[in-house]
Order: structure tokens, then sequence, then C-alpha cells
């Protein structure tokens, strides 16, 4: 018999290839985008971004509010996907990847199109530089940068509301038409008052008073008890189970 040990005996797991089951095409504004079936998931936004950007497709953000009107409003609203849609908006945190820096005198909310989260120092002057030519979004009191991928909602705007509020208020309010865009926010509005949901939509975020230091913190969207939750206060720290799905380039 023999025995000489040759090596140890090991077991090597094969992770499961993520493949998309289902293309989610979603009209958004004059155009369409693509979303991947099913979603992926993760107790960490950084880490959810870059399993997402890994598979070769790009992270969503303000066209969130689209996939969300399809799930709730649209005519496909009992399909399979957009039920899981709405499942996962009742069990888990919804990550749109947007990083929303409160200071004192309101909110700028930036595409974080590579999941960088809190890895890159930002400043209001930098911030400012990418607004610089940008115009005001029309009805609105939001600044939004040449290339769209930065916008600045001002505290001092009668429509800058935290809190609970009505669908029609909520479609007005600037700091999410600053997260989601003027079309977005109507969208959600009309999400909202969708017989799915009991009561009015509630919106979180930070009050920043002067002399305090600027936060930074990202956006997440959820149902929790038949309130739509806007979100602009998820901590990067940690915490809460959210999910999100890629977008083919």
């Amino acid at each position: 018999m023999n025995t000489k040990i040759q090596g140890k005996a090991r077991i090597e797991r094969i992770k499961k290839v993520w493949t998309p089951e289902a293309h989610l095409h979603i009209p958004y504004g004059d155009e369409e985008i693509t979303f991947a079936y099913p979603s992926f998931g993760s107790d960490n936004y950084q880490n959810l971004g870059k399993e997402i950007l890994s598979k070769g497709l790009k992270l969503p953000g303000k066209e969130y509010a689209s996939l969300l009107h399809a799930a709730y409003c649209s005519k496909l609203k009992d399909e399979p996907e957009f039920e899981n849609v709405r499942e996962m908006m009742r069990t888990k945190w919804l990550y749109p990847f947007l990083q929303d820096f409160w200071i004192d005198k309101g909110m700028y909310v930036i595409d974080d199109e590579y999941a960088r989260g809190r890895s890159e120092t930002i400043t209001i002057k930098g911030l400012e530089e990418r607004l610089r030519g940008g115009k005001d979004i029309k009805g609105t009191n939001v600044r939004i940068s040449n290339d769209k991928k930065v916008r600045f909602a001002p505290k001092e705007s009668d429509n800058y509301r935290l809190g609970e509020q009505t669908p029609e208020q909520l479609a007005r309010n600037d700091m999410v038409i600053a997260q989601y865009l003027k079309e977005g926010a109507e969208q959600l509005a009309e999400v909202s008052a969708s017989d799915i949901f009991g009561f009015n939509p509630y919106v979180y975020g930070l009050d920043i008073t002067e002399g305090q230091v600027p936060e930074l913190r990202f956006s997440a969207l959820g149902d929790y008890g038949g309130w739509l939750r806007v979100f602009g206060c998820g901590y990067f720290g940690g915490g809460g189970s959210g999910r999100s799905f890629g977008v083919f380039k």
C-alpha cells in the first residue's frame, strides 16, 4: 500500500457565470434604455457597482425612475420581471448610482458612473467647475452641467422639500428633480399615486446648517409599508441589503 502523501485533497467551487435572462426595454425620454435582468445584490454600494461593471454593463442612475414607472404603471406591470422589481422595492434597497453631496445651501447630485462612492474627494469648488456653462432645468431652480452628470438644487427654492408630501409636490421637488431629472420626478410621482401605494411619498435627506461640514451620501429607492421612499442619505459605511440592475451599453 502506497502511503506517500501526494498533496492535499481540495474542492474548487466554480463560480456561476451571470448571464441575462431577459432584456427590459424601457422608454427613456425620446430614446430607449435596456436593463439587464436579473438584478445584482450586495450589502455594499461599491462592491455592487463593481460587480455590475465587471459584466460589461453600465451603472444605472437617474434612469431608474423610468424603470419603476414601467414596473408600476405600464401595461406590462403584471409580467414576472416587473413583479420582481416591485418585490425588491418592498424587501431591499434599490440602488441608483447617484452621489448626493449635501451642503448648507442645498444638494449636489453626481452620476457615479464607476461606483467610486467615497473613494475620491468631492469639493464644492470642483462641482461648481463642472457646472460652469450649464443651465437651469426648465421650470425648476435646478442647475445642470452641460454633460448632465452634475446637478444642484438650492435650499432657498420653494420646491426644496424633505419629508412626507403629495405626489404633486414630489413631481415639483427640486431635490428629486436633481436626482432623476424633471421627467423622472413626474414618473416617480405617478408611481407614488398608483394603487399599490396607500400613503403619500416620503423624501429623505440631510439638513446641513451654516458652518456644518458637508456630507456625501448616496441615493436609494424603496417601498416600506406602502410609502414610496426616495432616499438621498444612504450611508457608505454599509448596512442594508441593496440590489441594482445593469444597463446595456
